[in-house]
């Protein structure tokens, strides 16, 4: 372990911190549960450094946000949180995850629900609860297929015509909500069900299976997932105004390539807590793919420039030097933002690239010194000794988990 450390610095305990964070047994409170994101860290690794490393009314940032942990844990702790993300579904989640809701904005939303019970009634023909709505028949649904781009990939070979047709109905009916909070509220609540009904085989692999959903299906599940969301958002939200104690603490999330990021005040960031790309591990375009789609969300831009891909290191066969610069030109970006004296929490994973093992620590040590920050402290765990947290593919056999405390000095 490194800890040069200093008379203000307070090292992490780690036993104390694999205890905290690794013997929780809820993980998806609140907001949490929204929607699925692949490998994401556990809400109490963010709550931990935020507690330590920054105060009420400090302002927060987490430049490769993902699902917006971090930004959720920022607000419950009386933070002011900035979120980033290059990938517009994570960037999506962030905002939907973390921003409270008024009063207004919540009921408005319930009264918007009668719109996706009248599709409901038209594709599934119920007659139910629906008996009462205000619906068109099954034969006269407009066909919105044509409506979807999907590119250069069949649509018809990840999704049937009429599920498609139907996802597609729920989107009409979301844009034409005004408010653009309420708006990423409801596409979030879209997203999260769009790869339960296509035939994507799941969030970490992309291979068509055979699904038996019907195109009813689709807007009973959104439905079942908003009520869902819409009870937890407001208890996220009265927790938010309960640890704010009257401070106007704020959150913003941007999509950006993070190696670009701007838009935030030099010296205005008091903590960093991210969790950054695992060199050649994951592919966040290709699994989020369909989505991207049928929001209308830029594909290319995101698999061209997402940082570690397995597109970039098994695909395009670069170098682990690649990514080492692209996490360079991030951090000294980062180190702008921070205050002097501010903290940067990184939780990163052990990479093999061109059949090379390589360290999370041994290149961000390279990158702290090149993106001049000082690491304070450093450990790590196996990740076979949180598998309940990771799906099987990023168990790989001897890969473990660093947390690296560097410090813009």
């Amino acid at each position: 372990m490194i800890d040069v450390g200093t008379p203000d610095f307070a090292p992490v305990d780690e036993q104390d911190f694999l205890g905290t964070v690794f013997n929780v047994t809820d993980t998806t409170y609140l907001t949490h549960n929204f929607h699925p994101w692949a490998a994401k860290f556990i809400p109490q690794v963010p709550r931990y450094f935020i507690d330590r490393y920054s105060a009420p009314g400090d302002v927060v940032l987490d430049p490769f946000c993902g699902s917006g942990t971090t930004l959720v844990e920022a607000r419950l702790c009386g933070r002011s949180a900035i979120g980033n993300d290059i990938n517009a579904i994570g960037a999506l989640i962030s905002r939907a995850k973390s921003t409270p809701l008024t009063l207004e904005q919540i009921a408005s939303i319930r009264t918007w629900m009668s719109k996706v019970k009248r599709i409901r009634r038209a594709f599934s023909g119920s007659q139910g609860l629906d008996r009462f709505l205000d619906a068109p028949s099954p034969a006269a649904l407009e066909d919105l297929t044509d409506t979807a781009d999907f590119g250069n990939i069949d649509k018809f070979h990840w999704f049937s015509v009429d599920i498609l047709n139907a996802v597609l109905h729920v989107r009409r009916a979301i844009l034409e909500a005004d408010d653009l909070v309420v708006r990423d509220f409801l596409l979030t609540a879209l997203s999260s069900i769009v790869v339960k009904v296509s035939n994507q085989e799941s969030e970490t692999r992309y291979a068509a299976v055979e699904k038996k959903f019907t195109a009813g299906n689709v807007p009973t599940l959104f439905l079942g997932k908003l009520a869902d969301m819409l009870g937890r958002m407001e208890e996220y939200t009265a927790a938010v105004k309960l640890t704010s104690k009257g401070n106007e603490t704020w959150g913003t999330v941007t999509q950006a390539d993070a190696r670009e990021l701007g838009e935030i005040e030099p010296a205005s960031v008091h903590l960093i807590v991210t969790s950054p790309p695992y060199a050649n591990t994951y592919d966040y375009y290709l699994y989020h793919k369909l989505r991207m789609y049928v929001l209308g969300y830029d594909v290319e831009h995101v698999r061209i420039n997402e940082i570690g891909s397995r597109n970039r290191y098994s695909s395009q066969k670069q170098d682990i030097g690649t990514f080492v610069d692209d996490m360079t030109a991030c951090f000294a970006r980062f180190r702008e933002f921070l205050v002097p004296g501010g903290f940067a929490a990184v939780v990163i994973g052990d990479s093999v690239v061109a059949q090379q093992a390589y360290t999370g620590l041994h290149f961000m040590q390279e990158v702290a010194e090149r993106a001049e920050f000082t690491v304070r402290q450093s450990f790590s765990y196996t990740l076979d000794a949180v598998s309940r947290l990771f799906n099987k593919g990023f168990r790989a056999a001897n890969k473990a988990e660093w947390v690296i405390l560097m410090e813009k000095t």
